[in-house]
């Protein structure tokens, strides 16, 4: 009994974890204390413009996304996009309440990066791009480094990667799809 725990112990805080909700794919790893890169990778029946249309709709992202409970831009100049976005996210029986300004760069064609300026995060940075595979199907996929402030545990972290955010892509997916 006391092996089976412990292996369960050690699944649960592994440094890589691999999860698959519907058709997204998720990795994250620990980078260090408290620092992880994720993976999020989709297909997507829609062309690029389509994709690109529903994900640069900042204002409307609360609307379809589950746990962003508010997204707002407050300023837009040519390429560069100044976002708030708050949220809530559950793990075992704990809530966090999550807020974040990003800044935001587009590079239609080519991807859109995202860094966060002040929050409840020492670092969230990272990016979306799109890889077309056929003209109707694509490939989403972000990328991304959290530093989570303050800290939590990293089996929660990990958790919440893998599955709270894969969820969002998701509901990301089935609204481009949808219109």
């Amino acid at each position: 009994m006391k092996r089976l725990s412990l292996f369960f112990i050690a699944v649960l805080t592994a440094s890589v974890l691999e999860a698959a909700t519907e058709d997204v794919w998720s990795t994250a790893t620990s980078l260090g204390p408290n620092d992880y890169y994720v993976i999020l990778k989709i297909p997507v029946i829609a062309d690029e413009e389509k994709i690109w249309k529903t994900l640069t709709d900042y204002n409307h992202l609360a609307n379809f996304i589950p746990y962003i409970q508010q997204s707002d831009v407050i300023n837009r100049k040519n390429n560069w996009v100044r976002l708030h976005q708050a949220g809530r996210i559950h793990y075992w029986f704990h809530t966090a309440n999550l807020e974040a300004v990003f800044k935001v760069i587009e590079s239609p064609g080519k991807g859109i990066s995202f860094t966060c300026i002040s929050g409840n995060f020492e670092t969230l940075k990272g990016s979306w791009h799109i890889e077309t595979i056929t003209p109707e199907k694509s490939q989403l996929i972000c990328r991304f480094e959290v530093i989570p402030k303050p800290s939590f545990p990293s089996w929660a972290v990990l958790h919440v990667a893998t599955h709270q955010v894969a969820e969002m892509v998701e509901a990301l997916k089935h609204e481009i799809e949808r219109q």
